[in-house]
């Protein structure tokens, strides 16, 4: 029976040393999410900070600005693409289309 009890007792006590590292890195681990949790809390609230300035929105309707800071309002790029599409003439006696090497098309058209 003195036996039984001293590999019952190593038995306990491994164990609980085995029992007591997985605590420990489990806090461990729960302290890393905790830095990851401000670290992604930070993130997203300096999301509604940088997000894009509405001061350079641009409604001009011409696209004219040709800029790299401002962007053009959903109404500006509908009255550019109707103004480019408008001005198209309907002119239907294309003769020829030819592309060279370069990629470049050619249209030919009659009178």
């Amino acid at each position: 029976n003195a036996t039984a009890i001293t590999d019952e007792t190593t038995r306990a006590t491994n164990a609980e040393n085995a029992n007591a590292n997985a605590i420990t890195a489990n806090g461990s681990d729960i302290s890393d999410n905790a830095s990851d949790i401000v670290t992604n809390a930070t993130a997203i609230t300096s999301l509604g900070t940088t997000k894009e300035d509405t001061a350079n929105k641009s409604s001009d309707g011409t696209l004219a600005d040709n800029s790299d800071v401002e962007f053009p309002t959903e109404k500006a790029v509908k009255t550019y693409v109707d103004a480019q599409v408008g001005a198209v003439s309907q002119d239907d006696d294309i003769t020829a289309a030819t592309l060279n090497a370069s990629s470049l098309l050619t249209i030919s058209e009659g009178d």
